[in-house]
């Protein structure tokens, strides 16, 4: 809760001035545990709520001052941390470690792992001018602003008055 959520939240109100007079942005991130709470995680939820909530918050502040605010909550995503875990997990049921990718990608309901890069790239985008081209909500900087919520690990699409986004390792 220190690092990721007070780090964050200390962080951004102390670049607030400065972003607000270059019209800057400020891109969360969080994890799909935010939305798909599971007792294992339960910490790791609620803080990861816990951003979603101050991303909202600062996204509201952000349409008086001009400052574009999003979350990004990545879904199963194959980084060295998830690698490591999955190794875990491997050797404790004494299976392959392709096997227990499989069972995770059948139990998660998705036909792969998404990659770092994906989400870099996302990220890119949602700072980018292209994404600000889209002003159907009336925000200044289009609908990236925080004005839908998708998570595309699986078939959930909600749409609302949000500030998030959860990507990775969507249905092909």
């Amino acid at each position: 809760m220190e690092l990721k959520f007070h780090g964050a939240r200390r962080l951004t109100i102390r670049a607030w001035d400065a972003l607000r007079e270059s019209k800057g942005a400020v891109v969360f991130i969080s994890g799909n545990a935010a939305v798909t709470p599971w007792a294992g995680a339960a910490a790791v939820g609620a803080i990861n709520a816990a951003i979603e909530a101050l991303a909202k918050a600062f996204a509201e502040r952000g349409i008086e001052d001009g400052v574009q605010v999003n979350s990004v909550s990545p879904g199963a995503i194959m980084t060295g941390r998830r690698l490591s875990m999955l190794e875990k997990v491997a050797a404790s049921k004494m299976i392959t470690l392709e096997e227990t990718k499989q069972q995770l990608l059948k139990q998660a309901g998705i036909a792969r792992f998404g990659e770092a890069e994906e989400i870099a790239d996302l990220m890119a985008f949602i700072v980018s001018p292209a994404a600000a081209l889209d002003d159907r909500h009336g925000a200044s900087h289009g609908w990236w602003r925080g004005e839908v919520s998708v998570t595309c690990n699986g078939a959930n699409h909600r749409f609302g008055r949000t500030s998030t986004r959860s990507v990775g390792g969507g249905r092909e």
